[in-house]
């Protein structure tokens, strides 16, 4: 969708895309693992709230969206 004012284009919108999807790598939190558990890895479930991580090591673990970040 393009915006106009006066026939000359102002602003164009776009769908947002989510890009977290499942095989997408993640970090996650250090707080969020017992000490010595990998803070990175895949995500493999997904829904409006929660993230199921699979960690590096084989851990999975359960997170709110909010708190993973796409790894660089």
């Amino acid at each position: 969708i393009t915006l106009t004012r006066h026939g000359k284009p102002i602003a164009c919108l776009v769908p947002v895309e989510d890009t977290m999807t499942i095989g997408t790598r993640v970090t996650v939190p250090d707080y969020s693992g017992p000490e010595g558990w990998a803070l990175a890895g895949e995500s493999v479930e997904k829904n409006d709230e929660t993230v199921i991580v699979e960690l590096d090591d084989g851990h999975r673990q359960e997170l709110p969206t909010n708190e993973i970040a796409k790894e660089d």
